[in-house]
């Protein structure tokens, strides 16, 4: 059975990635990380510029590269001036765990756009294999074979189709989690640190998951990776000339895209600010993604309650242990704080960058009924007095 069931994993896994990198969305960002890769070979100015759109022009289609490249202002300035595409490096260079990757495969299939495509989509493979193999040991043969497409089709085929490093710092943040969740503290620590590499902003989610494991674990070696997680986002900001977080908050959420962020102004109106946090609000809570979180907290919320009241019940059924007392409510703690903190600093609202929140989330729903088709006991039986 075992067999089975990891052989269904594979399969599927491979299925996803075959699906993702046949049908890529070709989307806007392909152009950034593809200028990026090549500035990690040290190439700048023209000749960037140059090879970065022949390169893209051997991947993407000719009517999806007109799309990329005309329409507005902004794209055909990048297109054109070398310049511009210049000063977008910095919003993309960063992905350094991404943009690494996408340089190695690329010298191996000979382009540096191609290879994006399909570190994107063995990213989101490795998101759907990983998950599965969490979900080997639920006893519901129905929820298993349910649990790899769900995964694939509440975002992770999304980010597979997308050249972004999504995908790959969604496959991190994963990683850290079920090594938190499993107690693999070693693991845990290396994720912990290197997660600025995966993207500069997961450096909330080492903050997090290392207080977790202070105050809950007691582990004081956890400050060690924690502060490495820190030094390395000031390092990774510095080394390739990122722009302020300001200037990244105009550029995305208030200003139209400007061709030209390392001069563009900055708004001193608290009134724009104020709108994008409206704005945001709105994208997040009338989503379906923010429904299954909600749904899935007051899972949690009831089967802790159920835990708490175990001091005073006959027993607690084990697979309210499984959930309600560590494990996958931790991890739905962390992911929603995540979510939490991210959005105050950031409200853009972006949901691929809380999928990861959202397979936790469904993770526990789907626990919750592998445990009830298995006929066990959720909440305890009160004393009789």
């Amino acid at each position: 059975m075992y067999f089975l069931r990891l052989s269904y994993i594979s399969l599927f896994s491979f299925f996803i990635f075959l699906s993702c990198a046949s049908n890529p969305y070709y989307n806007w960002d392909i152009i950034g990380y593809t200028a990026a890769a090549y500035s990690y070979e040290g190439v700048t100015g023209p000749q960037m510029s140059r090879e970065a759109f022949l390169d893209l022009r051997g991947t993407v289609p000719k009517t999806r590269m007109a799309e990329l490249t005309t329409g507005s202002s902004y794209r055909e300035i990048v297109a054109q001036e070398p310049g511009a595409l210049e000063q977008q490096l910095p919003f993309y260079s960063i992905r350094v765990v991404y943009v690494g990757l996408t340089w190695g495969l690329g010298n191996i299939v000979g382009s540096f756009s191609r290879a994006t495509i399909l570190v994107s989509a063995a990213a989101a493979a490795s998101i759907v294999f990983m998950f599965g193999l969490h979900f080997l040991r639920y006893q519901s043969k129905l929820v298993f074979v349910l649990a790899p497409p769900l995964i694939a089709f509440t975002g992770a085929r999304s980010l597979g189709t997308l050249s972004t490093a999504d995908g790959v710092a969604a496959l991190g943040a994963i990683g850290l989690l079920l090594a938190v969740m499993n107690k693999r503290w070693w693991t845990s620590f290396v994720l912990l640190a290197a997660m600025p590499f995966f993207r500069t902003d997961f450096l909330l989610l080492s903050i997090v998951c290392g207080a977790y494991i202070l105050l809950k674990e007691k582990k004081v070696q956890v400050l060690a990776p924690v502060l490495l997680s820190i030094i390395s986002y000031f390092a990774i900001n510095f080394y390739f000339h990122n722009y302020g977080y300001l200037t990244v908050f105009n550029f995305t959420l208030i200003s139209s895209a400007n061709p030209y962020p390392a001069s563009m102004p900055i708004s001193t109106d608290w009134i724009d600010y104020l709108k994008a946090y409206y704005h945001g609000s709105g994208r997040l809570v009338f989503s379906t993604g923010f429904y299954l979180l909600a749904f899935s907290g007051a899972l949690v919320a009831i089967l802790n309650y159920s835990t708490y009241r175990s001091r005073e019940a006959e027993s607690l059924p084990e697979a309210t242990m499984q959930i309600g007392r560590g494990g996958l409510s931790d991890m739905y703690l962390i992911s929603s704080l995540f979510v939490f903190f991210h959005f105050l600093l950031f409200p853009a609202a972006a949901w691929r960058n809380y999928f990861v929140a959202v397979w936790v989330a469904l993770a526990v729903v789907l626990k919750i009924l592998d445990i009830s088709l298995g006929g066990r006991r959720l909440i305890a039986r009160p004393v009789s007095r």
